[in-house]
């Protein structure tokens, strides 16, 4: 594979000087890329994320987004998405974690690894450590959560710092449990009596989320597409670069191979199936 992308570059530079390139250019060339070798959704954990292209050939992307988005996950649902056989680390008891904060540029999604130089340092969030792995841990047996915050603050964090708020690895990390801590969906859920073991249709959860939020949050759904079966896998909420509340586009990320008018499950343990139709999304306001 790195093979073949040396002399796809190659191949360019013969026609073209390559530092002439321009920035259009040089993202026109990434996501062709990206397109050709392999489809990544930022919801979507299990994702092979050693393929990501922007690490592997040292192009970055600009720091222009728009709004912000903390995506929270349920681990109940994450763990049926993994394809190993132990393939999860479950957190000891009913809570949600976070999976990141996402800079974001609407109708795209732009950016990502903005600064392909950034190296982890662990000694800046060393005083969250415990904190981090409470609320933010990595989910997947496969990855240590050191690793996961590094892909998070490689790939998202890197592409906020013109923010004060989050102008450093350990702001970012701070930020994010905050925000965490002040629209903690689980809290959210409680509330509205919207319970694991249980089904809702999935109005009752947009619109009780929304009415406790006061703006418009995500739901999404992952599926088993033999047994036609939805579980709600994460909620994401957005946040202008004042970190204020605001509108997400779009209400429900719905799996294509699940009927929409079948009621959402929330489940109390991870499914026995495992759960398709992740790279199949299509996100409606319908519902």
């Amino acid at each position: 594979f790195h093979r073949g992308v040396r002399h796809f570059l190659f191949q360019i530079n013969l026609d073209m000087e390559i530092n002439l390139i321009s920035a259009n250019q040089l993202r026109f060339l990434y996501f062709g890329l990206l397109i050709v070798t392999v489809q990544t959704y930022p919801g979507i954990p299990n994702v092979p994320e050693f393929l990501e292209l922007p690490e592997i050939i040292g192009l970055t992307t600009e720091k222009e987004f728009d709004i912000l988005i903390l995506t929270q996950q349920w681990p109940q649902t994450i763990c049926s998405t993994f394809e190993s056989a132990k393939p999860c680390k479950l957190p000891p008891d009913n809570r949600w974690t976070i999976h990141g904060l996402w800079p974001t540029k609407l109708h795209t999604k732009e950016p990502a690894f903005c600064d392909n130089g950034a190296k982890f340092n662990h000694a800046a969030i060393a005083s969250i450590e415990k904190e981090l792995n409470e609320k933010w841990p990595s989910l997947n047996n496969k990855k240590s959560s050191r690793d996961f915050w590094t892909h998070e603050w490689k790939k998202h964090g890197t592409c906020s710092t013109m923010l004060k708020p989050v102008n450093t690895q350990e702001n970012y990390f701070r930020k994010t449990l905050q925000l965490r801590d002040k629209f903690y969906v689980k809290s959210i859920l409680d509330k509205l009596k919207i319970l694991p073991g249980k089904s809702y249709p999935v109005k009752k959860i947009v619109d009780g989320i929304n009415q406790a939020l006061g703006k418009r949050c995500v739901v999404s759904l992952v599926c088993n597409s033999a047994k036609k079966l939805s579980y709600l896998s994460e909620i994401q909420i957005c946040f202008d670069k004042s970190f204020n509340l605001i509108d997400c586009q779009g209400s429900i990320q719905y799996p294509k191979k699940c009927p929409r008018t079948h009621d959402i499950i929330y489940p109390d343990s991870p499914p026995a199936v495992y759960l398709d139709g992740l790279d199949e999304i299509e996100q409606s306001t319908n519902y």
